[in-house]
């Protein structure tokens, strides 16, 4: 695993907040060991943006009166600007969330468009933004309708909607925005064509920053200095570089006794009292001299007020007394810092620099007062920690006392350190409590003169009061039971003999730190508490020696702690739980813990398969395909059968603004347009379109490459399933189209019709896998166009295809005289007096004569076979040609041109035997 959301947002957060950097998690940003010092390009250096600054703008008009004020320097994008508004490009295509100003639009090549003026970057006089420099945001040119997308637009949750990054030039969008905008059509018609208005910083940078008037090269002379930081240098006169003797002052033509040549502060020079000692100003540059209150006089020096000021450093000193003012005499060490404190006066002295013009920074040294400053004096009062001292009442608690272990507690009397413990002399209770004298049974436990021989065990026997869990601890008064050495006077304790060894362990009390507590030595006078040895005789207790046999373990004892552990050791007495097959327990040992869970341990013929489908567990499952589930598991397939998600293949489409038949010869242009559509599929990096002419070789139209380069449309998302948002969403349509301007529809290569047939081809890339019912993403294979699977990529998708079918016309009319077969070549090239259809000649055909007394006639295209009966009604039919007497004569072939000049071919003509009336009748 990556670093934690917490751990990213910690190290953003001291790199942005702190200005440090480290990936500590666990550290503050105080404790980072690094600032962060980022590289800066020379290009983003601004090195005339403070002459922006004297521009603040509270609104548009003053921003746009900055930018004529500097034309080299600010650039107007805004409206009332010299440029038109930028034009946004998707940083990557198909990417609505990030957005970029090209210097060309669309041209990722191109010059990115940044620097843009920041409104907190030129703060107006109370300390406001110029929100005059403010970019606008736009849906669509802003000189043509565009929307403007106000701040407050897609915001949700309490952010914003959009962010626009100034220094980079830079759009970032909000999913939610995205939906706002494409959801609404109506108010947003541009949709995402995103414009931006504003002001740009185009003055020089480090990178491109000219110095005009050749190069500078400073040298020192005996009379002028040069001082350089960064690209400033400042000048100096040495002291004592410029007397009276060198300069001719005017008409007197020499100097004055008695007077300097000073500068008065105003550019100018005059003579004044040599007194004033100005000359020496320079020192007073030097604190020391600033001591010389003369030279604070030096009101030239004060012209240099900063060095005055740090001349005031010298009275400073002085300023000690007023760390003797610390508040506490004990502080007076810290009015030693005072002097410190003096150096914090020093920002005032500042103040007092236009002083040193007057000489008054001496005044300075007056603000020794500053001295004051040494109150830091007050920590010394952290001394009150010695009340720790008090937590001698611990010793209190020795009624602990009566762990007869009491010789190992006089180790614990270490707590006598707390002094304060011999207060807890009250613990001579616990002389009372001589009945821990009773605890000298423990003596008659002879068993527990084991423990005798482990008094030095009893050192150790600090595990003793580990076992007592700390309350021994508390028994620090049970140091005071050390006095049970007197114990150990008790000698005929020790011919209960264990008891003696607890002498041994008066040793012990002598380890107790709690010497101390030695002096407490009266409690020894509780020595009649061996006397208590009597209570020794309440052996009952010895019962309890059983702890002697870990007395015995005495040695161990120092590790007894661990003893405690040894407690705990009855868990590890339950040793391992054995568990039989086929129970649905599974046990999982480790060194530490051990893990249960339930499982399918079943002790069937792990290829037993189910005979039928149960549940969401289909049949021809085997028995060892479940037997590593556990029961939960089992349960979940069993009661909520896993369905997985279903999936919208994505579509290829081609449309044409001419379709269905036309003419043979005539000229027409289509427009022909491919459209690809996602749907659960990505985005078209490809569409093309081609056409194939009469069945033959297709020949390709147009290709486009770009998907940028493509009309991308947002159209109707993929509904959720089981509640789950799709992720392919949103859904987008990509289109590209071409004019065949000028196709000539063609003649049939061979029978009555020719095709003319527009398809295209896409390329798509791979969609996301959706989650199914229980919130799992699908783990299916991707596969191309398939319901059951997250879609794969796929190239030449090929679309359903738009056809032009081309037909020679078949024509029909009437005469009032009967005409032949050549004559009515000429009334069908006359372009009159008849009628024309455009459409296949074969079959039956419906020709509405209308004929009342006269001759009506036909041709057909002469590929077609020949036509063999007419019929109006029942009572008004008949065959054509097959004798003199029936109506239509057999027909004749003859060449026909178009009166359009379309065509020249071959039509049969059928003319009329006999005058007629006729309405509309089926040829046949």
């Amino acid at each position: 695993m990556g670093f934690t959301t917490a751990e990213a947002l910690k190290l953003t957060f001291k790199v942005q907040a702190g200005g440090v950097i480290d990936a500590a998690s666990g550290a503050q940003w105080y404790e980072s060991k690094f600032p962060f010092n980022p590289s800066i390009n020379a290009s983003r250096v601004l090195t005339q943006f403070d002459q922006v600054k004297l521009y603040p703008a509270a609104n548009g008009a003053s921003a746009s009166a900055a930018s004529v004020a500097l034309p080299s320097i600010i650039e107007n994008r805004s409206s009332s600007g010299t440029f038109s508004a930028i034009r946004l490009t998707q940083v990557v295509s198909g990417g609505n969330n990030t957005w970029v100003a090209y210097d060309i639009y669309n041209d990722r090549s191109s010059s990115v468009l940044d620097l843009w003026i920041q409104p907190q970057k030129v703060p107006r006089p109370n300390g406001d933004p110029s929100i005059g420099y403010s970019v606008a945001l736009y849906s669509g040119n802003p000189s043509s309708g565009g929307v403007l997308i106000t701040t407050t637009l897609g915001q949700s949750g309490g952010e914003v909607g959009w962010v626009f990054n100034y220094d980079m030039g830079m759009l970032f969008l909000a999913n939610d925005l995205i939906t706002t905008i494409t959801a609404a059509p109506g108010t947003y018609p541009a949709g995402l064509d995103f414009y931006i208005r504003g002001f740009r910083y185009i003055g020089q940078t480090l990178a491109n920053a000219t110095f005009t008037g050749g190069s500078a090269s400073f040298s020192n002379s005996t009379t002028i200095g040069f001082t350089q930081s960064g690209p400033t240098y400042s000048f100096f006169v040495n002291n004592g570089s410029l007397t009276a003797s060198q300069l001719n002052t005017g008409s007197n033509g020499g100097a004055t006794a008695g007077y300097i040549l000073s500068n008065t502060g105003d550019g100018n020079f005059a003579w004044i009292p040599a007194g004033a000692g100005g000359s020496s100003g320079t020192s007073g540059t030097s604190g020391t001299d600033g001591t010389s209150g003369t030279d604070g006089t030096s009101g030239t020096d004060g012209t240099s007020g900063t060095d005055g000021t740090s001349g005031v450093s010298g009275t400073d000193g002085t300023s000690g007394t007023d760390g003797t003012s610390g508040v506490s005499g004990t502080d007076g060490t810290d009015g030693t810092s005072g002097t410190d404190g003096t150096s914090g006066i020093s920002g005032t002295d500042g103040t007092s620099g236009t002083d040193g013009t007057s000489g008054v920074s001496g005044t300075d040294g007056t603000s020794g007062t500053d001295g004051t400053s040494g109150v830091s004096g007050t920590d010394g009062t952290s001394g009150v920690s010695g009340t720790d001292g008090t937590s001698g009442t611990d010793g209190t608690s020795g009624t602990d006392g009566t762990s007869g272990v009491n010789g190992t507690d006089g180790t614990s009397g270490i707590s006598g350190v707390n002094g304060t413990d011999g207060t807890s002399g009250i613990s001579g209770t616990d002389g009372t409590s001589g009945t821990d004298g009773t605890s000298g049974t423990d003596g008659t436990s002879g068993v527990s003169g084991t423990d005798g021989t482990s008094g030095t065990d009893g050192t150790s026997g600090v595990s003793g009061t580990d076992g007592t869990s700390g309350t021994d601890g508390t028994s620090g008064t049970d140091g005071t039971s050390g006095v049970s050495g007197t114990d150990g006077t008790s000698g005929t304790d020790g011919t209960s003999g264990v008891s003696g060894t607890d002498g041994t362990s008066g040793t012990d009390g002598t380890s107790g730190i709690s010497g101390t507590d030695g002096t407490s030595g009266t409690d020894g006078t509780s020595g009649t508490d061996g006397t208590s040895g009597t209570d020794g005789t309440s052996g009952t207790d010895g019962t309890s020696g059983i702890s002697g046999t870990d007395g015995t373990s005495g040695t161990d004892g120092t590790s007894g702690i661990s003893g405690t552990d040894g407690t705990s050791g009855v868990s590890g007495s339950s040793g391992d739980i054995i568990t039989d097959p086929n129970t649905g327990i599974d046990i999982t040992y480790g060194s530490t813990n051990s893990v249960i869970d339930t499982i399918y341990n079943t002790a069937l013929d792990p290829s037993l398969a189910m005979p039928n489908s149960v549940g969401g567990i289909a049949s021809g499952t085997t028995a060892g395909a479940l037997s590593s589930m556990n029961l939960v598991q089992l349960f979940d397939d069993l009661l909520f059968p896993t369905v997985n998600p279903t999936y919208t293949i994505p579509t290829m489409g081609i449309s044409s603004t001419i379709t269905g038949i036309k003419e043979v010869g005539e000229t027409i242009s289509p427009v022909i347009t491919s459209t690809g559509t996602e749907n659960d599929a990505n985005y078209f990096s490809q569409l093309l379109i081609r056409k194939s002419v009469n069945s033959g070789a297709s020949s390709t139209l147009l290709t486009v490459s770009a998907t940028s380069s493509m009309t991308i449309s947002t159209v109707t998302s993929i509904p959720p399933q089981f509640g789950y948002t799709d992720p392919n969403n949103p859904n987008y349509s990509y289109a590209i189209s071409v004019i065949d301007s000028g196709l000539v529809v063609p003649a049939p290569a061979s029978g009555g019709s020719s095709t003319v047939v527009y398809s295209s081809l896409g390329n798509y890339t791979a969609g996301l896998a959706k989650k199914n019912n229980k919130g799992v993403t699908h783990s299916a294979t991707a596969a191309i166009r398939s319901t059951s699977a997250p879609q794969a990529a796929d190239s030449n998708f090929a679309s359903g295809n738009q056809t032009i079918t081309g037909y020679y016309p078949y024509f029909y009319g009437k005469t009032s005289t009967q005409q032949t077969a050549a004559d009515i070549v000429n009334i069908i090239q006359s372009g009159t007096g008849y009628t024309k259809v455009v459409n296949a000649g074969s079959g039956s055909l419906s020709m509405a004569f209308g004929a009342s007394g006269e001759w009506p006639w036909f041709a057909v295209y002469s590929f077609y076979s020949p036509k063999s009966t007419w019929y109006e009604t029942a009572l008004n039919n008949g065959n054509i040609g097959l004798v003199p007497t029936d109506l239509f004569a057999a027909p004749t072939t003859l060449s026909v041109t178009s009166y359009d000049g379309y065509w020249t071919v071959t039509f049969k003509i059928y003319p009329a035997n006999k005058v007629t009336t006729i309405g509309t009748a089926t040829i046949a």
